[in-house]
């Protein structure tokens, strides 16, 4: 990774992977750099005073700023023709106002996070440096525009999403063995080039595993982007928001890709992070009849509200997708009819038990049901009447007893004409 000396321009290499940057006395969070060539010391991280933003037309050092290219929630990003290497490049620039210490470390974060990924499908941080009271990072420039537009204009079909999904997951697998977890992936942070190769973008909420990096968010904080965010980021479970939050975002993104929807749709952040935490995402084919069966499968896996339930890596889920553009099996299976219900349980409480209680009645009604002794046949007596003119008398009783006396008797009066064929 490349700094810029703010006096002479010299570009000083530093190794982004060397963590002695931030464990030196004097370079403490890149709190201090010597240029070797001028000698000036200086810092990119103690300003106190506002980042100045360009507008159209002026320059960020050797860089001329043509058009603004997008705004995010730290910093703004111009398309920059580098006048030394004679390219074009993206300078990213921290928002007015946002050059605090911890800003500055958290850009500084963005840039080291960046510039350590080495993958095609990864936009390569250049160049990292400060310009009067700001700083800047000087990345690949994408001439193409972002998925979610893609999405808009030409949704793909349910193989070149598959395709795409793919490279995505062995990317983020990339950055995942170098202890990177970007925290924000979204369709808005890929880049689709001329040759629908995508590019993922914006290392901003990056966090990188390992006792010397510096930690700029705080358990209880939200971070990210609320549509594509896994449970635990919803909850603000920063220490829990590892390598399978990424996985979920991707498989938000491959939802998107194949059904043109979200899982949790929501007209506002509350609600959607509210239904992240509550509900189970609805499968992909209740949306969309075409998209094969293990594809949904698949997708809701990397959906799963416990990360353990998710693929074990990023790379796991994408040889998955990948056997079934091959053809062959794929691993996972959907969920049991018990596993479901399980879930349901531990997400509604309060109606499980409840559930649970009307069931054991139900179950203990149709016992005593069951139990209930069957009825005695009746016993009935018939009196041949003293003359063929009298009727004759029938007497017939439930108990079991054919006693006159008895309460439960009781008498009926049949003509003799209708008894015929009767014992008498």
């Amino acid at each position: 990774m490349k700094f810029r000396c703010p006096n002479c321009q010299h570009p000083i290499e530093v190794d982004a992977n060397d963590t002695t940057l931030e464990a030196s006395p004097q370079a403490q969070a890149a709190d201090s750099i010597t240029c070797p060539t001028c000698q000036s010391r200086f810092s990119l991280s103690s300003e106190d005073s506002p980042t100045h933003v360009p507008d159209k037309g002026m320059t960020i050092a050797h860089f001329e700023v043509r058009q603004v290219l997008g705004e995010g929630s730290f910093g703004t990003v111009y398309k920059c023709f580098d006048t030394e290497l004679k390219r074009y490049v993206a300078v990213k620039v921290p928002r007015e106002g946002r050059v605090a210490p911890d800003s500055a470390k958290l850009f500084m974060k963005e840039a080291r996070a960046a510039a350590a990924v080495n993958h095609p499908n990864v936009i390569s941080v250049h160049e990292v440096g400060q310009h009067g009271d700001g700083f800047y990072i000087a990345a690949e420039f994408i001439d193409g525009i972002n998925l979610s537009e893609t999405i808009r204009i030409s949704p793909l079909s349910i193989k070149d999403a598959t395709i795409l999904a793919v490279k995505l997951l062995r990317a983020a697998h990339f950055f995942h063995e170098k202890g990177i977890v970007h925290r924000d992936l979204k369709s808005g942070n890929i880049l689709i080039d001329a040759a629908n190769e995508p590019h993922i973008a914006d290392f901003g909420l990056a966090r990188r595993e390992g006792k010397n990096e510096i930690t700029v968010t705080q358990s209880g904080h939200v971070i990210g982007t609320p549509a594509y965010m896994s449970p635990e980021q919803a909850r603000g479970d920063v220490r829990g928001t590892g390598p399978a939050s990424d996985q979920y975002s991707i498989g938000v993104i491959f939802y998107e890709l194949l059904t043109g929807v979200r899982p949790f749709p929501a007209t506002n952040s509350r609600t959607v992070m509210h239904r992240i935490l509550t509900e189970p995402a609805r499968n992909p084919r209740s949306v969309n009849k075409a998209i094969p069966k293990d594809l949904d499968t698949i997708c809701i896996k990397a959906l799963e509200k416990d990360p353990a339930s998710r693929y074990s890596s990023a790379a796991e889920m994408a040889n998955d997708l990948q056997r079934f553009l091959d053809g062959r099996p794929i691993l996972a299976r959907p969920a049991s009819v018990a596993i479901k219900l399980q879930r349901w349980c531990r997400r509604n409480p309060g109606m499980a038990a409840l559930s649970a209680v009307i069931a054991v009645l139900l179950v203990t009604t149709g016992l005593m049901a069951m139990q209930r002794p069957e009825p005695p046949e009746a016993v009935v007596r018939i009196e041949a009447p003293a003359a063929k003119t009298h009727p004759v008398r029938l007497t017939y009783s439930m108990n079991g007893s054919n006693a006159p006396a008895n309460p439960q008797a009781r008498w009926a009066i049949v003509p003799l004409d209708k008894l015929t064929g009767l014992p008498i």
